[in-house]
């Protein structure tokens, strides 16, 4: 119950503050005009898709087990224990950082992004968002599914092959209580691609490119500081998040391109100026 509270408490926090640093973009909003009607289908389409995540999480362990998959190994024999080095920083001031970044951080992102699109009436840009969204959580699908790679916690103490510097599950040490609620959203084998990166990467993309740029501020801060969270946290392998960023670029392009196709090339072209 601790552990809910203090969820629910520093994203309302978070929230609260953005929408202060953000009530500019805001003015003008209005729940009973009509024109905001069409920002439903996006807005919920969005949240199914969350849904749609989070019930892959509960189906991937079984497809994992049936076919005995893990190629934990291949990464490691890439970089080999270069996760290690990032835990060499390690104090109370970046412990705190990166779990206040990789639990609350990433999951504004997730949730407050479409809302911040509602708000601000940004069609193209809610679109562009939900389309991105869908567009790399399918790209990753085969991957998580079939080609499996452990975190590099469990990874270094599970396995005899592993030789380096043994990594600590930093988010555990630091907040013990967050373990159970954290592996509802997610598995231990879901390493590659990081979709932490991409996703991060995505937001703050968008959200330069629609030149929103109080929220793209915001957005960078986050996605620049969750590649250094998931490697000092014992989650993530470099190479995760390597190919996480590859995706989020892979993912624009095809975003922009079925965005376009979605609303119109002139439409997008006209929204994308009354931004500026």
């Amino acid at each position: 119950m601790r552990v809910v509270l203090l969820l629910v408490t520093g994203h309302a926090v978070l929230v609260a503050l953005s929408m202060i640093f953000l009530r500019r973009s805001y003015q003008g909003f209005k729940f009973r005009n009509r024109q905001l009607y069409p920002y439903v289908v996006p807005f919920t389409l969005f949240y199914l898709f969350l849904i749609f995540h989070l019930l892959l999480v509960e189906i991937d362990p079984f497809i994992t087990s049936y076919f005995n998959l893990d190629f934990t190994h291949v990464i490691y024999s890439i970089e080999g224990s270069t996760a290690s080095i990032f835990q060499g920083w390690s104090n109370p001031v970046l412990d705190y950082y990166f779990v206040f970044i990789y639990i609350f951080g990433y999951s504004f992102l997730i949730y407050f992004t479409p809302v911040h699109y509602f708000l601000s009436r940004d069609f193209s840009a809610l679109w562009l968002t939900v389309i991105t969204y869908a567009t790399i959580t399918l790209l990753v699908l085969p991957f998580f599914l079939f080609f499996p790679v452990h975190d590099t916690w469990w990874a270094s103490q599970h396995y005899e092959w592993y030789h380096g510097d043994a990594i600590i599950f930093q988010l555990k040490t630091t907040w013990p209580d967050i373990v159970n609620p954290f592996f509802t959203f997610t598995t231990i084998n879901n390493c590659f691609p990081s979709l932490h990166c991409g996703i991060s990467t995505i937001v703050a993309a968008i959200a330069w490119m629609r030149h929103q740029r109080r929220y793209a501020m915001i957005s960078t801060v986050f996605a620049i500081s969750i590649p250094f969270a998931t490697l000092y946290l014992g989650i993530h392998w470099l190479t995760d998040i390597v190919f996480g960023e590859l995706f989020a670029a892979l993912t624009l392009i095809v975003g922009l391109y079925l965005t376009k196709k979605i609303l119109g090339k002139n439409k997008m072209k006209q929204s994308l100026l009354s931004h500026r």
